[in-house]
């Protein structure tokens, strides 16, 4: 006896695999156990492995009554042809292990060796029937098949074993049902959760319910403009719109428009628009839509990119709640399209991609995993915590590169031309490791960031020598609101906006900072104040605002400006540097704005503090200032302790004489020293050795017991190397500080450090 079954939504890691989800309640009613088969009907059958869900309720609808669910993925609600109700009925049924199966193409296949024994490998403990459309994930592509045959014919629903026999057919249907493919769905796409609920309001629902907006009287949006960074999403959303969305859709990309024959953009525009209003209800995709829509004011001997843009705004503006028209359109930057786009009644409904949280990095890596022959090293979990500012398709290209690093591990005799085919056995045998998925993330990027200094620093407080209270400060201000957010929040305890450093150079302002991101887990973005300098009016500013955005976007993210006095020097009042004037209101503008800095600590470092502006160093931006000193003497052995852990130390050393000898060494010459100290024991070996032919052959025995670093490699080192600071640097930094902040209003004073 068939039972009403409500349809939800499968989970990442079912998607794909032919399964079906089922409460506990519902097994007393049909007498079922895991492993069973379901036939679930909607305008027709297929069938289904059941999977017991621990985690689900029966949905009620009201009171009075409780509907029994079911969670299906896209493809096997396609293959039943559920209606948009999402009502079905299910019902136990049997399968019989499968003696022979046909699938056809959909499409003209590329011939690849061994699709056979892939697909057959794919499909093990899968239940079908005849006219069932499954894909496959083959070199990157979602490539559909339709079941054409099954024997035993007799049976309507076969379970494939490995000693069934798969065809492939080598030409593809003529009369398979387009609507019936799969195609992309909600289900399919990782995160973005935010912008599917908005995607289901302002789009799914007044196709669906329009009696709602008609009582309460309001019209849904006629444009929703959906925007984020390459990578984000835009283009696969607009496949999920297209497959959960019963309209009629057309989907164009911009620069296709604007590339068609000079002057008939405005009419292939009105074209599309005109066929959308004759085949409503509707959907208008306008993928990559700033080059079709860039700002008027900058097109000024452009006349037909003008009217390109004026026809576009007056048909959006043709379009009424009557028309039953949406135009969803997609971009990477909407400040760069023309702002009477941006008004009601066109796209007036943004939506807004952000980067993928751990979490959401966790679901998009499980379902672009979900199909990959992988090994049980991979630990999808750990992935997920070291792709801080991946976007999805930044993922995606991750799992290709860690599968390259697989198909590396081959014998290069077996991928020479000559070998023609790979034996079977060695391509079942390559599974992608945890170790290809690391390897693949030191060789990739995220893409918004990869013109910027970007890494996730792998370094710990125990790499600086010294600094004790500076360290615990910045735990304090940086490390303890990022880890422990919730307590923090709780607490009312906000954190700073930024810190200062200053000091000598070669006194570790650069590595504190990287050492505070790599605590906190943190992207790491590394400026140069002159990298943005620029002498085109407005570049500057642009260059600061977009990477406060790329910093934002990357969060959590420590944004470090070396050398900040470069581009926020004090600003004069004779407006005789106009241009360091904009360039520091502009970063005065993004640490006060708007848009909050959630999840972002910008620190500068400069040896010359009294060049910053002094506004700047306020509370609520660089309000913490401290001084990075030159080390004594305790902390010079610690730095030289740090610097020496590694090399082969003669036992006559004794680090605490070296730093009494080192007074005025910054931690950079302290590193310098023994770098230095090394390289003059290979010298003394060398020439030991008699020249260069005689060490080479010296060393070829890999025998390097003898080596050693002594005592005077360090004094001669010491002696080439000068020292970079001096006692009286030390006082100058802090009388110039002190009397840069006697100048500052008492309530407008930074924290200071000495």
């Amino acid at each position: 006896m068939p039972i009403q079954v409500l349809i939800e939504k499968a989970y990442p890691f079912d998607i794909g695999l032919g399964l079906v989800r089922k409460p506990l309640n519902l097994a007393n009613d049909l007498d079922l156990k895991e492993g069973d088969i379901l036939k679930i009907c909607g305008e027709r059958n297929t069938y289904a492995t059941l999977k017991f869900d621990t985690n689900s309720e029966p949905s009620s609808i009201d009171r009075k009554e409780i509907i029994q669910t079911i969670k299906i993925d896209l493809n096997t609600k396609m293959n039943a042809k559920i209606s948009t109700d999402n009502y079905g009925l299910v019902e136990k049924a049997q399968a019989f292990n499968a003696a022979v199966m046909s699938l056809a193409p959909i499409e003209i296949p590329q011939k690849i060796p061994y699709l056979t024994a892939f697909i057959q490998s794919n499909l093990i403990k899968r239940v079908f029937c005849k006219g069932d459309i499954v894909d496959f994930d083959i070199l990157g592509k979602k490539v559909p098949f339709i079941v054409s045959y099954i024997s035993p014919v007799e049976h309507e629903a076969i379970i494939i074993t490995p000693e069934s026999e798969i065809r492939i057919r080598d030409n593809p249907l003529n009369d398979v049902d387009i609507e019936h493919l799969p195609r992309v769905s909600f289900d399919d796409i990782g995160g973005l959760h935010e912008a599917k609920r908005l995607i289901i309001e302002n789009i799914q629902l007044p196709f669906l319910y329009p009696e709602i907006y008609q009582q309460l009287r309001i019209s849904p949006p006629r444009g929703i403009l959906i925007h984020g960074p390459h990578g984000s999403g835009k283009t696969v959303l607009d496949k999920a719109i297209a497959s959960i969305i019963d309209a009629h859709f057309i989907s164009i990309i911009g620069p296709e428009i604007v590339g068609t024959h000079l002057g008939q953009a405005p009419k292939k525009l009105k074209e599309i628009f005109n066929e959308a209003s004759k085949k409503a209800p509707s959907i208008i995709f306008i993928d990559e839509l700033d080059p079709l829509a860039p700002k008027r004011e900058d097109l000024i001997y452009d006349t037909v990119m003008k009217n390109t843009v004026s026809e576009l705004v007056s048909l959006m503006d043709g379009l009424s709640v009557h028309n039953n028209v949406v135009v969803v359109g997609a971009t990477t930057d909407p400040d760069v399209l023309d702002s009477a786009l941006r008004r009601t009644g066109r796209f007036d409904k943004e939506i807004k991609l952000n980067i993928p949280t751990k979490e959401e990095r966790l679901e998009i890596l499980q379902i672009l995993t979900r199909k990959l022959s992988k090994d049980e090293t991979v630990y999808l979990l750990e992935l997920s915590e070291s792709t801080h500012g991946y976007s999805g398709g930044d993922l995606s290209a991750l799992c290709r590169e860690a599968a390259m690093h697989t198909l590396r591990r081959l014998d290069s005799n077996l991928l020479s031309p000559e070998a023609r085919r790979i034996p079977l056995n060695n391509l079942k045998a390559l599974k992608i490791s945890q170790n290809d998925f690391k390897a693949a993330l030191s060789t990739t990027k995220p893409s918004m960031l990869r013109y910027l200094t970007i890494e996730v620093p792998k370094q710990n407080w125990n790499d600086i020598g010294g600094l004790e209270g500076v360290k615990q400060l910045l735990q304090e201000a940086i490390e303890w609101p990022l880890k422990y957010g919730e307590i923090c929040k709780y607490m009312r305890a906000k954190s700073p906006k930024g810190v200062l450093f200053f000091g000598n150079h070669g006194t570790g302002k650069t590595t504190l900072t990287r050492n505070v991101a790599s605590e906190c887990e943190a992207n790491f973005i590394s400026i140069k104040g002159p990298e943005l300098l620029n002498k085109w009016l407005g570049k500057s500013e642009e260059a600061v605002r977009e990477i406060f955005n790329k910093a934002r976007q990357s969060s959590p993210c420590v944004l470090f400006f070396d050398e900040i006095d470069a581009i926020a020097p004090v600003r004069e009042r004779n407006d005789t540097n106009v241009h360091a004037e904009r360039v520091v209101s502009q970063i005065l503008a993004e640490m006060d704005g708007l848009q909050s800095l959630k999840d972002v600590f910008v620190i500068g470092a400069t040896n010359r503090p009294e060049l910053v502006d002094p506004a700047l160093l306020r509370p609520g931006r660089l309000g913490i200032l401290i001084h990075i000193p030159l080390p004594n003497v305790k902390t010079r052995e610690l730095i030289l302790r740090i610097h020496t852990r590694d090399k082969p130390l003669d036992s006559e050393i004794v680090l605490a004489d070296s730093a009494e000898k080192m007074a005025n060494f910054t931690g950079a010459d302290i590193e310098e020293v023994t770098n230095r100290a090394a390289t003059l024991g290979i010298k003394q070996k060398i020439t030991e050795a008699g020249g260069e032919k005689s060490f080479i052959e010296m060393i070829k025995s890999k025998d390097f017991r003898n080596f050693k670093i002594n005592l005077s490699h360090f004094e001669d080192a010491l002696l080439e190397i000068a020292p970079s600071g001096s006692s009286d640097e030390e006082d100058h930094y802090q009388e110039l500080i002190q009397r840069k902040l006697s100048q500052l209003p008492m309530k407008e004073t930074p924290r200071l450090y000495l």
